[in-house]
């Protein structure tokens, strides 16, 4: 067994390595398309590389790593591959390669070696851990490995040159987060040890730098009294210093604060032997000071110290906060002239106390409905306070608020809210803070100073329509050294439109300088000009690619293909796939593509003649641009991009795509046009226990009058009160609703349909009806005990635990469970760890995985009408930007039915306005077993087998359905709520579950209330027909309970 670096030679053997490899990757790691030896040159020749290694047995490669430069920060490096042949597992072939990677690190003196994966990489966590990767707190799972910075370090040499550094590394290894805290600061402590030779380092997780140590000689330390510092305010910092030697040390010190903090330190002092010595200074931070994203490393005090003929520094982090942060909601304010818009004004206490005080505003140009208003707030709590503003002039402008809190003898550093006022066709652009903000009446367009990254939103929809749209530099693109840069920005505002202006100067192409110019006008129609301009002494010739990094509407994608045009569901991890699922060139007759679902789209059109080719994935298109060569003093326009945000229609896009690049547009295909005729009942489904009234409901959705005949067929074991109806001169201002009496005594609990067929003078038609018998007469027995609750309705028997989560543990019908739970104790499932399982409540916020599971749930009992059943609750209080968050679960069941109810009420205790994702998951062993096929939509009905693969997708009709086929049990999961996404989980030999998730924003004291059906039925097509519950109110479960 050798290690190699990469060489093109070996692509043939990385490529059969890859193949042997999908075991070891949850959902595969090939996705099903063959690696081969060009798309491994192809794949390298992409991705920047600072080292590439290969295990090689014999003349066979078995475990791979590549190092690159971390995209985030030039100082570091990132693991952005590692893999392993999986039957090779268990060997130390990772820890190899990892401990490789460190010393090429280390070999480049850069600080740092990062990587990500995910909790349930319980393999490799270890493996990680032993070779200095340190698990960052909140994050899910960002490592960080600090040897190389402490293998430079001066003081640290001395014992690195006696041992081993992985050989000698002592350190716990738990399949947890990492970080410690010393003496109030975030640390990261790294401690070696051989004989009688100790080295400890304490790395400043804020600076993300050494900020103490301790070897044979000495101890040195430096503290902050916490890290994140409040302007205005004095703190105070401390360096310890102690002497483990028999002689004295001659020691200076000399500080370099960052810009904005104030500090004074620079001594000479003495440290007898055997003797500490502590030092201390006064800190004051300016309200100007630099304020930094908690994701960011923070600014530094860097201390120069010099013991004896030793030399070396220390860096202690310091996040600089405004005592009372003041934030709007929401974050981008718009106006139309002349009309009146409340908005909140949120209030964050960084105290470690209540603040008391006033809120004060002024403005240039707005009416405000106060200029102060009082506010108190608890310690580390949120508070809140509405503010009317309204625009007078009928102008197209921007204009500011200035907010900033008083309280005791300190005030805050005024915030400026930036508000636009938009007019009928009017566009407007201007710079807030560390962006630029983009829109008009019905798109906005946010533009990130750091990386030049730019969002688009579609103003109408709760999401935007995407992230993280970029330019890259290439080859190699990934990762983009833009991503990391400033960029500079400008606005140019003029009657009717706005172009702004990011620009950057390449570090890594000398002299080149890219901008980026968007037009915005009043149409939903963006135009991206990319510019090159050489102000260096060589010549350029790169790649440009426009990156979606992330994008959000994607239940659909349509593309016009040399093949013909294209339409189908987005699947994420299946279609369309990252690893060469769809070809890059010769594939597309027309360079765009639309995404959308019904309610939203985007469209992107770009230049077929200058592109290279173009790589179509599930997160969008990337267009690449063939390499123009720019020589020195040359200024080079490239052809636009264009992004339509907004459109559910794909032929909107094709035809501004003919008008711009083809000059005319082509005849287009015939729309079939919808039906005006709406017949149904209300409510819809029509529910029945027993005995129930309806109404059947005729509307004719023009003014053309109508004369219907109806003839109603219902299923034998019902009895109706009308079965025949007539409507005469039906139209828009003349519907016909006729009351109907409906008996299903002998009806048992399922699925049934009522045939109406319809006679006109232009047509005869026939619709079915949908009717649900829920239940048959009797009782719902509800029994708790020691916290547990356990509920029987004669048919159905299930468990709710609320210690465990909040969740529902069992689901019996007949003695078969139906739920796959990890009650008593949380497991791993797939990634997920730790895992609960059963049915429980998610709550997201930044964040992939629900961390709900923390917070302290509590039961009861509950009855709604006929429902019965137990309810949890649980206030958020261990994730810091949810606090005021209450949720509460109810299942919900009724006599002899084969129907659960799940009733999530989301309510914002709290005086702040909240933003997260929440829902519930569901995990399920239909029939007693995980073998299940499921079912879900995508412009109808699709279906899921078993599959080694892991695929994720959203139903378009709020409907999942998961079976034992086998055994003939199905489940049925319908959403009656509209905001309520239902997501299919399939994970391959796991199982099949599901997800609902929403989108939620609270205001102060508001609650947001959804509804889901979870249904017990036999074979899927019978399960299916509960998809109309998607639409049924419920008056019991929607009714509020005193």
């Amino acid at each position: 067994m050798k290690i190699v670096d990469y060489l093109d030679k070996y692509a043939q053997t990385m490529a059969d390595m890859w193949n042997a490899s999908e075991e070891g990757w949850p959902g595969g790691l090939t996705r099903g398309v063959p690696m081969t030896a060009k798309k491994v040159k192809e794949q390298e020749s992409r991705v920047k590389s600072l080292g590439g290694y290969i295990v090689m047995e014999r003349s066979k490669a078995i475990g791979f790593v590549r190092v690159s430069p971390y995209f985030e920060e030039k100082e570091a490096a990132y693991v952005s591959w590692l893999n392993v042949i999986p039957e090779h597992h268990g060997k130390s072939h990772g820890r190899r390669l990892l401990c490789r990677s460190v010393e090429c690190s280390t070999d480049l003196k850069l600080d740092r070696l990062d990587l990500h994966t995910w909790p349930g990489n319980i393999k490799a966590l270890p493996a990680y851990k032993k070779t200095g990767f340190y698990w960052v707190p909140n994050t899910t799972v960002y490592m960080q490995n600090f040897i190389p910075m402490i293998m430079l370090f001066q003081p640290a040499k001395p014992y690195f040159e006696k041992h081993d550094w992985y050989d000698t590394f002592q350190r716990p290894i738990e399949l947890e987060e990492d970080g410690t805290e010393v003496e109030g600061m975030n640390v990261f402590v790294h401690r070696w040890k051989e004989g009688k030779d100790e080295l400890i380092v304490w790395i400043d997780r804020e600076s993300r730098n050494i900020t103490g140590f301790e070897n044979n000689d000495m101890k040195v330390f430096a503290k902050l009294d916490r890290h994140d510092v409040l302007a205005g305010m004095k703190w105070k910092i401390t360096w310890t210093i102690t002497n483990k030697t028999k002689k004295k040390f001659s020691c200076s010190l000399k500080v370099t604060p960052p810009k904005g903090v104030s500090l004074k330190a620079s001594k000479k002092f003495v440290v007898p032997a055997g003797k500490s010595k502590e030092i201390s200074a006064p800190v004051m931070v300016s309200l100007e000071a630099k304020e930094i994203h908690w994701e960011e490393k923070s600014d530094s005090i860097l201390t120069r110290m010099k013991i004896d003929d030793q030399s070396f520094n220390l860096r202690t982090g310091l996040r600089t906060k405004q005592a009372i942060e003041i934030e709007s909601d929401p974050e981008f304010i718009s106006v139309v002239p002349g009309t009146e818009k409340t908005i909140n004004i949120n209030l964050r206490n960084n105290l470690k106390k209540r603040a008391k005080g006033r809120i004060r505003f002024k403005t240039n140009g707005l009416d405000l409905d106060k200029t102060a208003a009082p506010f108190s707030v608890q310690k580390d709590r949120f508070s809140g306070v509405p503010l009317t503003i309204k625009a007078t002039s009928p102008e197209t402008k921007c204009y500011s608020i200035k907010a900033w809190a008083e309280f005791e003898d300190h005030r805050t550093k005024e915030k400026t809210l930036k508000v636009r006022c938009i007019g009928i066709h009017g566009a407007i652009s201007d710079i807030e803070e560390k962006s630029m903000v983009m829109e008009n009446e019905e798109v906005r367009l946010v533009a990130k100073q750091r990386g030049g990254f730019v969002t688009l939103y579609d103003k109408a929809y709760k999401e935007p329509a995407a992230r993280h749209v970029q330019i890259c530099l290439g080859p190699p693109f990934i990762p983009s050294e833009l991503a990391r840069l400033d960029w500079r920005m400008s606005v140019k505002n003029e009657k009717g439109t706005t172009t702004g202006t990011l620009s950057v100067l390449s570090e890594e192409r000398e002299g080149l300088r890219i901008t980026l110019q968007i037009g915005v006008s009043s149409s939903n129609l963006l135009r991206f000009l990319p510019i090159l301009e050489n102000k260096g002494k060589s010549t350029h010739s790169t790649e440009v690619q426009f990156v979606l990094g992330r994008n959000t509407i994607r239940d659909r994608i349509t593309l016009p293909t040399k093949h013909g045009l294209i339409q189908e569901e987005v699947i994420e991890d299946d279609f369309p796939d990252w690893m060469g699922d769809i070809p890059k060139e010769d594939y597309l007759r027309e360079t765009w593509c639309h995404m959308g679902n019904k309610e939203t789209g985007l469209g992107v059109l770009w230049d077929r003649e200058s592109t290279k080719h173009s790589e179509i994935y599930v997160e969008g298109v990337f267009p690449t641009l063939h390499a123009p060569k720019v020589r020195p003093g040359e200024k080079l326009e490239l052809p636009p991009y264009y992004f339509m945000v907004g459109t559910t229609d794909w032929r909107r896009v094709q035809r501004s795509w003919q008008r711009l690049y083809e000059g005319e547009i082509e005849s287009e295909e015939k729309v079939v046009p919808q039906g005006v005729l709406d017949i149904g009942t209300v409510p819809k489904p029509v529910v029945v226990e027993n005995e129930t009234n309806f109404k059947f409901r005729m509307r004719n959705l023009r003014n053309k009058r109508l004369d219907a005949k109806v003839n109603i067929d219902f299923p034998d074991t019902m009895k109706a009160s009308k079965t025949r109806i007539e409507a005469k001169e039906l139209c828009i201002d003349s519907p016909l609703e006729e009351k109907i009496v409906l008996k299903a005594r002998k009806a048992s609990p399922g699925m049934y349909f009522a045939k109406a067929r319809i006679s006109t003078l232009v047509y005869d038609d026939t619709l079915q009806l949908p009717i649900v018998v829920i239940g048959k007469p009797g009782s719902v027995s509800v029994r708790q005990k020691k916290g547990i609750i356990d509920v029987n309705n004669g048919t159905l028997k299930f468990t709710v635990v609320p210690e465990f989560s909040g969740s529902l543990t069992s689901l019996k019908e007949g003695g078969i469970e139906h739920i796959l739970s990890a009650y008593p104790k949380p497991d791993q499932l797939a990634w997920f760890r730790p895992w609960y399982g059963g049915i429980a409540p998610t709550v997201t916020k930044d964040e992939w995985f629900s961390r709900f599971y923390e917070e302290t749930f509590t039961g009861k009992k509950v009855t709604r009408g006929a429902w019965k059943g137990a309810r949890t609750t649980a206030e958020a209080e261990k994730r810091e930007l949810l606090r005021g968050l209450r949720v509460s679960t109810e299942y919900l069941t009724r006599p002899n039915s084969n129907v659960l109810a799940i009733l999530q009420d989301f309510t914002n205790t709290g005086k702040s306005s909240l933003y997260f994702e929440g829902g519930c998951a569901s995990y399920f062993q239909v029939g007693g077993s995980k073998k299940n096929v499921a079912y879900f939509s995508r412009s109808g009905w699709r279906q899921r087998k078993y599959s080694k693969r892991i695929a994720f997708t959203t139903s378009d009709n709020r409907t999942v359905v998961v079976s034992n086929t086998r055994k003939k049990k199905s489940v049925c999961f319908v959403s009656s709520s509209a905001d309520m996404d239902v997501l299919l989980l399939d994970f391959a030999k796991d199982g099949k579950h599901l997800l609902t998730n929403s989108c939620i924003s609270l205001k102060p004291k508001e609650t947001k209330r959804f509804v889901s059906y979870l249904v017990l039925s036999t074979t899927p097509s019978e399960a299916k027909k509960y998809q109309v519950l998607s639409e049924y109110v419920d008056e019991d479960l929607m009714r509020e309970k005193k």
